[in-house]
């Protein structure tokens, strides 16, 4: 991370007391993943208990839609709290019943909490997809290059390691949401069916952490292995045919010098007007920081195109993962749009991102829920009618993708805008989330393309947020007319003209061969098809991938 000689004061972070006496109730099953982080710490922490509720036929009773409409799990219910998505759950949970794994965290702690949640879930959820899921024969077609993907998922799996436990944890020495996270998938890696069938060779750092957390996590941790043969370990030993010895170190982390400390707390933070926002504005990934920052007179914006410049050694002491938008705040830097919108309202506009825990919760549901939900949507819609990617072969395919586009967003309004905006009346992180999607979509190029019918409500929100947004003129004028409006007014102005368009200049071809890099991301789309098999759609939006050239490929998935 970068080193720069500034730090600024920070508003004082009032400390959450815990609260006694949890008993959330957590719909799923034993054998996911995603499930399992949110189940280690109810069990921990003593606040609540599983409720196991199979995906597929145990999400669409009428009872579970009350909960979540969207049909997934885990799912939790909290007296009269409802709530999905892993990662917020986990933050729900943590926040009420056990602060000192995030809520009481030091700003850079949680923010790089955060950083490492969503980075896990963007970028290494596909992977999960190509080997554990294929391993236990949730994924019926296994990739035909399994060396290759074990290889790449071995070196994802070490990267990860070395941006994010340089400590003991990612929470420090102790932890975090975020090791409950990413612990159920670690341990899963280090079984030996993932060895055999799919050609991972688990990083040590990662065995070590395996090693750290079971001894941490002692009540938690022992559902991994035990739960009346629904465990992950289970579930794996039987598609082994025998009781397997998991990959496994004798010893966990060891402190050096350099490790003694909390290596995060001399990363001060620069201040508000220090921040700078990395990204493009025709990007809508990188448009919710940039546009945020700008409303709320936080720091500005610096250039970085997705591609090339994005992955420059340079922009790597930022983002040591490449890609953008990315966030240089002092002596703090860090990738992950979303993780980079908390930050940035945490530290300097925390009214953006009220502490009261129900509103905050539904916040972050409506932010996970488009990055991991309804993404899909925007490659196939918005990016086509950009030029970013390539038009389906059949005019129908596209009027397909721009209905189900229509569906997600009707299902999104009727959920999470019963009020004027995401956040209530006023606006919120979320709304800066969604705003430059929403926007995009209602570009008359997107509607008359894909045929999509923008549900009023949509329009009405989009009203509502220029009017109490002013930095959203960007969403129409950018300088260069790198803005989403004009990049999509100039893509009709082209096909009008024909013959006698002009030819793009140098910028342009530079613009359009970067934001391919966005627009080209590995969609994967999770069928109900076992125990773990969430009914989830996970995508990578953090712009790295592949260059124009293969433009009709799909590149991996990384962070949102």
């Amino acid at each position: 991370m970068g080193c720069v000689n500034s730090s600024a004061k920070l508003p004082p972070q009032p400390i959450v007391e815990k609260k006694e006496g949890g008993n959330v109730e957590i719909y799923g099953v034993y054998g996911s993943m995603n499930c399992m982080g949110s189940v280690m710490l109810a069990v921990q922490e003593n606040c609540g208990r599983l409720v196991p509720t199979m995906p597929g036929e145990g999400t669409r009773t009428e009872e579970f839609l009350k909960m979540n409409p969207f049909h997934g799990v885990p799912t939790i219910k909290d007296g009269d709290l409802t709530l999905a998505e892993s990662n917020c759950i986990l933050r729900y949970m943590a926040g009420t019943y056990a602060p000192g794994l995030y809520i009481n965290l030091a700003v850079q702690r949680r923010s790089f909490v955060d950083w490492a949640m969503d980075r896990f879930a963007s970028a290494m959820y596909h992977d999960v997809t190509k080997t554990i899921y294929v391993a236990m024969g949730f994924v019926a077609d296994a990739p035909k290059d399994k060396e290759d993907v074990g290889k790449k998922v071995t070196e994802n799996l070490q990267k990860f390691a070395e941006v994010f436990l340089k400590e003991k944890f990612i929470g420090g020495s102790k932890l975090s949401i975020a090791d409950y996270k990413v612990a159920p998938f670690c341990f899963a890696y280090a079984h030996p069916a993932i060895k055999k069938m799919c050609h991972v060779e688990v990083p040590e750092r990662i065995l070590q952490f395996n090693f750290d957390f079971a001894e941490t996590c002692k009540q938690g941790a022992l559902l991994l292995s035990r739960a009346d043969g629904n465990s992950i370990k289970e579930l794996l030993d039987a598609k082994m045919g025998t009781k397997q010895d998991m990959l496994a170190v004798k010893e966990g982390f060891k402190k050096t010098a350099e490790t003694a400390e909390d290596r995060l707390s001399s990363l001060t933070v620069g201040g508000q007007s220090a921040v700078k926002v990395y990204g493009v504005t025709v990007s809508m990934n990188c448009m919710g920081p940039i546009l945020f920052g700008k409303h709320a007179g936080i720091g500005g914006m610096e250039s970085c195109m997705p591609g090339e410049q994005s992955q420059s050694e340079e922009h790597k002491k930022i983002n040591p993962f490449g890609g953008v938008p990315a966030i240089s705040d002092g002596n703090w830097n860090m990738g992950e749009s979303n993780a980079i919108l908390r930050h940035m309202a945490r530290c300097y506009a925390e009214d953006y991102y009220p502490r009261e825990p129900k509103r905050r919760a539904h916040i972050d549901w409506a932010i996970d829920r488009f990055s991991f939900g309804m993404y899909n949507d925007v490659t196939e819609t918005i990016y086509v009618c950009m030029g970013f990617r390539p038009a389906p072969a059949k005019a129908e395919d596209l009027k397909a993708a721009g209905k189900k586009a229509a569906d997600n967003l009707k299902e999104f309004e009727d959920f999470f805008l019963k009020e004027k905006f995401i956040g209530g009346e006023v606006l919120s992180i979320a709304d800066f989330k969604v705003a430059p999607f929403f926007a995009a979509y209602a570009h008359s190029r997107v509607i008359e393309k894909c045929g999509l019918d923008v549900p009023k409500r949509i329009v009405q929100y989009n009203t509502d947020f220029r009017e109490a947004c002013r930095a959203a003129e960007l969403f129409s004028k950018a300088d260069g007319g790198f803005s989403i409006c004009e990049t999509l007014d100039s893509k009709t102005a082209a096909e009008e003209a024909g013959a006698y368009a002009g030819q793009p200049n140098q910028q342009e071809k530079d613009m359009q061969e970067a934001m391919a890099v966005e627009a080209q991301k590995k969609v994967v789309a999770l069928e109900e098809k076992g125990p773990n098999a969430e009914s989830a759609t996970t995508t990578g939006l953090e712009e790295k991938g592949p260059t124009i050239e293969s433009a009709t490929t799909t590149g991996g998935c990384c962070g949102v």
